[in-house]
């Protein structure tokens, strides 16, 4: 079931990330700081769905036809490896946009000192360094 599953909303999970970093990168009235967060975390939901997903349903596909142990653990550590990063750098995606927005509901005359560009920029990056850390010392 979950093969079918991610299989059908494989490609509307991709064409819609598209859309997202194209409207914003078409628009100049749409490239905020909120939305420059929207397109990180757009481009690695993307990354996601096209490494990731693809190699989640032909593991589960594998494992329908029963794989010995050993080729059990090689698929299950090469899923790890290709999934583990894009999932966790979303996750850190997602806190980055709710402490920004934490940031302007609460801090809102001081929101433009509080959030720059280049804060974000290292931000973003921070997420990336973190995350590749357990497939660094996996």
């Amino acid at each position: 079931m979950s093969i079918i599953l991610n299989a059908i909303s494989c490609p509307f999970m991709i064409v819609l990330n598209v859309m997202v970093i194209v409207a914003v990168k078409i628009s100049p009235r749409l490239q905020t700081k909120y939305n420059i967060l929207l397109v990180c975390f757009a481009a690695t939901d993307l990354l996601l769905e096209v490494a990731a997903q693809p190699h989640f349903i032909a593991f589960q596909a594998q494992i329908i036809k029963v794989l010995s142990l050993t080729q059990y653990c090689n698929n299950f550590k090469m899923t790890f490896f290709v999934s583990f990063i894009p999932i966790l750098v979303s996750l850190f995606h997602l806190s980055l946009l709710s402490i920004e927005r934490f940031v302007a509901t609460k801090y809102t005359l001081r929101y433009t000192t509080i959030v720059t560009t280049r804060k974000l920029t290292v931000a973003v990056i921070i997420a990336w360094v973190i995350a590749s850390f357990p497939a660094i010392f996996f």
